[in-house]
């Protein structure tokens, strides 16, 4: 059995997410005699510091260090989160520390990240499995190569095992053992897995190749039983982590029944998407019921042309339909655009902002360009167009921008409707109102 240090590397502030991946891998590392700590680095003046005094003090002969992302995703202001990660890796080995590494960033990447960090091992996909088996073998010496989503070097290369993604389903985020006092300022502070993976095909999204190619639910009381325990640390505001909640229907509707019936009363915050058949009245006033009071309106586009380009699950009316829903049942919804994609012009860009002018929303967020990854149709696209020759090019944030748009007279166009609209500033209160109250407890 062994001391286990698992480490928290995200520090990009906005939303600012827990480490729900960490709070999930702590009940079967215990289950299995190991003595684990984690170390959150998100709120750490000195992330150095930090691992040195914790590595010292633990003396832990393993560390897992969780990476959320490679970069920021937005090709105006580009920030690259890896170069630190590297440095506290170097700094674990340097110790004698085994480093393992997981998370998203890895999986998304895990022979570049390999290298580039120059970590022992890492596990892509879930670690809930694969995690407890690599310290059983590291502690026969030799480790097993037949474990789900280990990339080890052998022969001066990476080799790469698929990855599991079972779904955590039976297992319970462990957030008694975290500290979330630094979360508490934030909207997103409670985080709850709903379901894993995803079975649709956005051109752009790698979700099917990070978190499996299809839906895998957690039950109701087990989403219930987290809820709950965020509640008791003082969590009131829960995100109910999912990239399309409301589908399928009938599941979301059975967790927030029971939530409901749990009486546990939090405020919940959630994306849907607007596919036709999976959203109507009765899920609307169940949400409100269990504590709803805002929703992320999963679209990225408001033009017929762009849905089909990226490839979208829903149509135009579509996405009007469920925006009109929500209105009627006086829900706020954030919008996020995406602007950019293959055969985005300007005529496509004038069709998405005079269909925005009608859409009710509380926030507006958009991105000019395309964050392009591996195992995507978008990637593929941008291999025809010349613009890549491979997926490792892209460990480096490259963007695609279609041909077609003028992106200085794109941004200009959509600043200044957003002007015209005046929605930054009469729609936006409600919206930062309704966080500052839920933070402070006093909407109950």
């Amino acid at each position: 059995m062994m001391r286990v240090l698992l480490v928290y590397t995200n520090r990009y502030r906005p939303m600012a997410p827990p480490p729900i991946g960490l709070a999930y891998l702590l009940e079967p590392l215990r289950r299995g005699g190991h003595e684990v700590e984690v170390l959150d680095l998100m709120f750490s003046p000195d992330p150095k510091a930090a691992l040195l005094h914790t590595i010292d003090d633990f003396k832990p002969r393993v560390a897992g260090f969780s990476i959320r992302n490679v970069d920021n995703q937005d090709m105006r202001h580009i920030e690259y989160f890896l170069g630190e990660a590297k440095e506290l890796i170097a700094m674990a080995r340097e110790r004698g520390v085994v480093t393992v590494l997981g998370g998203t960033a890895f999986t998304t990447f895990p022979a570049e990240m390999m290298g580039y960090t120059g970590a022992d091992y890492g596990i892509a996909g879930q670690g809930e499995k694969s995690l407890p088996l690599l310290l059983r073998s590291l502690g026969t010496g030799a480790p097993d190569k037949e474990i789900p989503g280990l990339a080890w070097r052998e022969g001066g290369s990476v080799k790469l095992n698929p990855p599991d993604f079972g779904g955590y389903c039976g297992s319970r985020a462990r957030w008694e053992a975290l500290r979330l006092d630094g979360y508490k300022k934030s909207f997103f502070a409670g985080a709850v897995l709903t379901k894993s993976g995803c079975p649709h095909r956005c051109a752009y999204c790698n979700a099917a190749a990070a978190f499996g190619g299809s839906f895998r639910q957690r039950t109701p009381e087990d989403v219930v039983g987290e809820i709950k325990s965020l509640k008791a640390r003082g969590i009131n505001v829960i995100t109910l982590t999912d990239a399309c909640f409301n589908v399928p229907l009938g599941y979301a509707k059975e967790v927030l029944k029971a939530i409901v019936k749990a009486n546990v009363k939090v405020y919940l915050n959630t994306t849907i998407v607007p596919v036709r058949g999976h959203f109507d009245d009765e899920l609307l006033e169940l949400y409100k019921k269990a504590g709803g009071i805002i929703l992320s309106l999963g679209a990225e586009a408001f033009s017929e042309k762009m849905l089909e380009s990226y490839r979208k699950p829903f149509t135009l009316d579509d996405v009007l339909a469920c925006a009109g829903l929500l209105n009627r049942r006086r829900m706020p919804f954030m919008v996020q655009a995406l602007f950019g994609g293959p055969g985005e012009d300007a005529s496509t860009v004038r069709e998405s902002m005079d269909t925005l002018r009608d859409v009710r929303y509380a926030r507006f967020t958009y991105t000019m360009g395309i964050r392009l990854l591996p195992g995507t149709a978008l990637y593929e696209t941008a291999k025809k167009e010349g613009l890549v020759k491979g997926p490792s090019e892209l460990f480096t944030p490259k963007f695609y921008v279609s041909k077609d748009l003028d992106v200085r007279w794109a941004e200009g166009y959509i600043r200044k409707r957003l002007l015209r609209y005046s929605y930054r500033s009469l729609r936006m209160l409600p919206f930062y109102a309704m966080c500052a109250l839920a933070r402070r407890g006093v909407l109950y």
